[in-house]
């Protein structure tokens, strides 16, 4: 199966599918539209059982919806075939892209509502365009060989690792509690055909004997380190290399985090030296400054991670 779907939120109902191509029935795809929920505004890649999506949430200008903004979703779904995200994310944000360009686009929503005047010509418009999307998708969208690799993220309680995952999916953050099993989810890391089993260690001292049975067998590691907790600074510098010079670990690529920089600014100077980072060895090894609440570095940070396992043979 292969379709096409485009989700708007509705104030009252929630997010419903409101157009849709290669499917008979809404039912088929209903874990779909709940992803409004989960995930922030722009692209994100999700799987779910037998299907892959490839995802885009963005906002039209609107005087009838609250904020000023129409909420939408645009997907491209396929069941038991593979998916190129970087691909598909080309073909949706041109969508998106005309969408935000048709005057009173919004109109189409409202369409027999009877909570507001709708505009069948702004409905027939969009139509036009979202099967022009359909029929234009190549079949190269569903050629695509993912790289499997398995990483460990690991570091200090609260240095916010299970957040940052989240920002790198693109998912909205929630306040969480600290992590206390091994959290093993799946993602694709951004701009790379790198599909990553991500294990998200517990930080907390007492549950750090779970580490050693779930490094083994790891192609990278991630170090998480919250910058704004400099009092802690010998302890990370501790952990970080209890993990990364172990035999089995010393020369995987090594992505490292300064987390929270929307708290603190570091001194990247001084904290490359407190972590001793000259001596982690000869290895693939980048820093990068973060902060899981505003974005800020993440996808770049993973993106670089992900090329590097791409090399591994």
């Amino acid at each position: 199966m292969k379709s096409l779907l485009l989700t708007h939120f509705d104030a009252i109902f929630g997010p419903k599918i409101f157009m849709h191509a290669g499917i008979t029935s809404v039912d088929e795809v209903k874990h779909i539209p709940p992803l409004m929920d989960l995930y922030k505004e722009g692209f994100f890649y999700h799987e779910f059982n037998k299907d892959k999506s490839a995802n885009l949430s963005f906002q039209i200008p609107s005087t009838y919806a609250r904020g000023n903004y129409e909420i939408l979703m645009l997907t491209y779904l396929v069941r038991d075939d593979e998916l190129n995200p970087i691909m598909a994310r080309e073909y949706l944000t041109r969508f998106a892209d005309h969408m935000m360009r048709i005057d009173d686009g919004f109109k189409a929503f409202y369409v027999g509502s009877g909570k507001h005047p709708g505009d069948p010509r702004k409905l027939d418009e969009i139509k036009e365009l979202f099967d022009s999307l359909y029929h234009s998708l190549p079949a190269a969208i569903n050629v695509y060989a993912q790289k499997e690799r398995k990483i460990f993220v690991f570091g200090l309680t609260k240095a916010g690792k299970t957040t940052i995952l989240d920002a790198m999916r693109n998912r909205k953050v929630k306040q969480l509690q600290p992590t206390i099993f091994m959290d093993i989810s799946k993602a694709l890391l951004p701009d790379t055909n790198v599909s990553a089993m991500i294990y998200d260690a517990p930080g907390q001292l007492k549950y750090r004997e779970m580490w050693a049975p779930n490094i083994a067998g790891s192609d990278g590691l991630v170090f998480v380190i919250d910058v704004a907790d400099k009092d802690r600074f010998g302890e990370a510098r501790a952990v970080l290399h209890d993990i990364a010079m172990r035999q089995e670990t010393r020369v995987l690529p090594l992505l490292l985090l300064f987390n929270k920089v929307d708290l603190k600014k570091p001194k990247v100077k001084d904290l490359v030296k407190a972590l001793d980072l000259d001596k982690l060895g000869p290895r693939p090894l980048k820093y990068f400054e973060t902060s899981a609440i505003t974005g800020e570095g993440v996808v770049d940070a993973f993106a670089w991670f992900g090329k590097e396992l791409s090399k591994i043979a």
